[in-house]
């Protein structure tokens, strides 16, 4: 789920961060939430969100630009939260999840990434199961 439209823009201006702005996300800890807050922006209308490949500390090694200091909340208030739009069409819903269930929309896949002991392939016939740190950890 995505966070309330107006609390994301609150959190974006607090940011200093606006819809035109070139955002890098990484992750030290795996990818689910540097892939989380890409999802979030880019489904907001944010359209150039980038992963950092290797994170932060490859990042840094690699001598890029990185700011240091205490945070200026106050100052990038005046400045963020500008832009953002919430792109409906990258959405859907449990209706046409059940219509493509019951056969109704061709050509689409359900892509279920959850955990492989809660996958219920059983009463989801037509999603496909894609574990994806197992992926991410065999590369």
């Amino acid at each position: 789920m995505l966070p309330v439209f107006s609390e994301f823009v609150e959190h974006m201006k607090k940011l200093g961060i606006n819809a035109s702005d070139e955002v890098l996300a990484y992750d030290d800890e795996g990818i689910k939430g540097a892939t989380r807050a890409i999802w979030m922006l880019n489904a907001y209308g944010n359209d150039n969100v980038k992963m950092i490949d290797g994170g932060f500390e490859l990042y840094k090694q690699l001598k890029k630009p990185v700011e240091t200091g205490e945070e200026t909340w106050i100052d990038n208030y005046r400045k963020g939260g500008e832009g953002f739009v919430f792109k409906r069409d990258l959405m859907t819903d449990m209706i046409q999840v059940r219509e493509f269930i019951s056969g109704r929309i061709p050509d689409t896949e359900l892509v279920d990434t959850r955990p492989e002991a809660e996958f219920r392939g059983d009463t989801r016939k037509r999603s496909i199961l894609v574990y994806f740190s197992k992926i991410l950890l065999s590369s």
